[in-house]
């Protein structure tokens, strides 16, 4: 990545994810966003990219267990849970390991910091991705979503739940 594509993220996008990533809390509902990407539209909760990390860890971890997974993950499928899971958790951990650094540094290299550091991922919680025509993919229920800032073209307040329905 190159720094000419930071540059094209929506810097109030950018600053209200850069808020809710700093932010220690976990937020039970999240921010409702409606993303455009391309041809897509991607509509969730803005959550803290640690939170987003923890919560998916958590979901494979149960999906796996409910899927029949032994605690030695024996199967494909339970050991890729495991593998995913693990991996999302290494990286939540860093995440707040990173923030907890910063927090140790006196409070105007943490602002110098913060404006230094932009971030490059949105993190969604019952997203739902619509594609061109109306429909949306094919998925049972809304899932968690991870999308790169600058490839967001543009942005709203509310909740796109079918077709046609936009709530805030």
């Amino acid at each position: 990545m190159t720094i000419s594509d930071r540059d094209e993220a929506d810097r109030t996008l950018e600053a209200m994810v850069s808020a809710i990533d700093d932010d220690g809390s976990a937020h039970q509902h999240g921010t409702a966003l409606i993303l455009t990407l391309g041809g897509q539209v991607v509509s969730g909760q803005l959550i803290p990219a640690w939170q987003w990390f923890e919560e998916v860890a958590e979901e494979r971890a149960a999906a796996w267990t409910a899927s029949g997974g032994d605690a030695e993950g024996s199967s494909v499928e339970g050991t890729i849970s495991k593998l995913a899971a693990a991996d999302h958790a290494k990286q939540r951990d860093e995440q707040l390991g990173h923030r907890e650094a910063v927090e140790s540094l006196p409070t105007q290299v943490q602002r110098d910091l913060y404006k230094m550091v932009k971030p490059e991922y949105i993190h969604l919680r019952g997203a739902r991705v619509f594609v061109a025509g109306g429909g949306s993919l094919p998925t049972n229920r809304p899932m968690y979503w991870r999308g790169r800032l600058s490839h967001v073209a543009g942005w709203a307040f509310g909740a796109l739940t079918g077709p046609d329905s936009i709530s805030s």
